[in-house]
């Protein structure tokens, strides 16, 4: 019995709707008499409690001459409202997702105080590869050595996770470096969805950034460990992605 009670408690029903519904699954249709003497609820409050229950399919109330009896909703019946719920629900949820970059179009930024954080290169890692990987897009400039000596050691890790099958638009500039051509070709064998350009011999790259969903990653490889500064706010987000243009299209 707890089990049952715990289970219609999870379904949204208080003690006394259970032990209405329980009731008439026992006995069948009844009355309100026959219902306020078994669970020992007035028949005043009754009447303020089953229309609840129809309302939530648990009863349904059918006419006898002029009684009107009251009945419990198979609970097989209570699956089937539970798998369309379930359903309106997840289309509910498609039909959001589907929106979501009109919601963020919209979304005002004014007067709003950039989100700030400091993160340890290793504890952030993970965190952040797998938020870029589900970004609608992204933008990168990174030095492939430094990413090299200080994080990966292996060049097949490294653009693994820089072309992660998941990601499905990016574009990434990585610093010259003898073996580059190799490495872009290979990446853009692993997702032909990323796009990737070489920064001239000549270019010096002070701090390695990442851009997506209104976030600017800048990672710094200095002493004393490798860290992560994160910003949130479309102003600073914007700034960058122009210089990041810039320098997109200023490379053959």
């Amino acid at each position: 019995m707890q089990n049952i009670q715990r289970t219609l408690e999870n379904l949204g029903l208080d003690k006394k709707e259970s032990s209405i519904y329980l009731t008439c699954l026992q006995f069948g249709a009844v009355t309100a008499t026959t219902l306020a003497r078994i669970t020992n609820i007035p028949r005043t409050s009754l009447y303020d409690i089953i229309p609840r229950l129809v309302k939530k399919w648990f009863i349904h109330t059918t006419k006898k001459q002029k009684t009107t009896l009251f009945s419990a909703v198979d609970p097989n019946k209570i699956i089937h409202m539970l798998q369309a719920q379930q359903q309106k629900i997840l289309d509910q949820i498609h039909d959001v997702e589907n929106i979501i970059p009109e919601f963020k179009s919209m979304q005002s930024f004014v007067g709003t105080v950039p989100t700030v954080e400091y993160y340890e290169w290793r504890e952030s890692l993970d965190m952040f590869f797998e938020q870029i990987a589900n970004a609608e897009y992204s933008y990168s400039i990174f030095s492939l050595d430094d990413l090299l000596k200080h994080i990966f050691f292996n060049v097949d890790e490294l653009l693994k996770h820089l072309s992660h099958p998941d990601i499905q638009g990016a574009q990434r500039i990585m610093t010259y470096s003898p073996n580059a051509i190799d490495y872009k070709k290979k990446a853009e064998k692993i997702n032909p969805h990323i796009k990737w350009k070489i920064l001239p011999q000549w270019y010096e790259l002070s701090a390695e950034i990442t851009l997506f969903e209104w976030t600017l990653l800048q990672m710094s490889f200095g002493d004393p460990k490798p860290s992560i500064l994160e910003m949130k706010h479309p102003i600073y987000y914007d700034a960058h992605k122009t210089l990041f243009d810039y320098i997109w299209n200023s490379i053959d």
